[in-house]
């Protein structure tokens, strides 16, 4: 009996042992695990600083890219405006000197048909 109460404390003993290893070896993990998930947020907070740094330079270079957008709009606008009022002008140039052509090629009609009649 004295020997199966010495195993029994053995036993005992042991199972303690293992318990009080299993327990370090739990806070171990259960440390590396919350330190590793501390890492992880600390991470994701950067990355989420970097992409909103990174989309308000793109917001920023959109806007940019718009204004040059508007400004060669209102450029070419002005460019085309100035290109119609040449061809009117033009046109109504060429207009006058048909017109004036018209009356010369009269003019001399009407003069070989007196020197005809004379």
């Amino acid at each position: 009996k004295a020997d199966a109460g010495k195993t029994m404390v053995g036993i005992q003993e042991a199972l303690d042992a293992h318990k009080a290893e299993a327990g370090k070896t739990a806070d171990m993990h259960r440390d590396a695990l919350e330190a590793f998930k501390a890492e992880v947020s600390k991470t994701k907070e950067a990355q989420d600083e970097m992409f909103a740094s990174y989309k308000a330079e793109a917001a920023k270079l959109a806007e940019a890219q718009q204004q040059d957008f508007e400004a060669h709009k209102s450029d070419a606008a002005k460019v085309a405006a100035s290109h119609q009022q040449a061809l009117d002008d033009h046109k109504v140039e060429a207009a006058k000197t048909a017109e004036a052509l018209q009356q010369a090629l009269g003019a001399q009609k009407a003069e070989a048909t007196e020197a005809d009649e004379a």
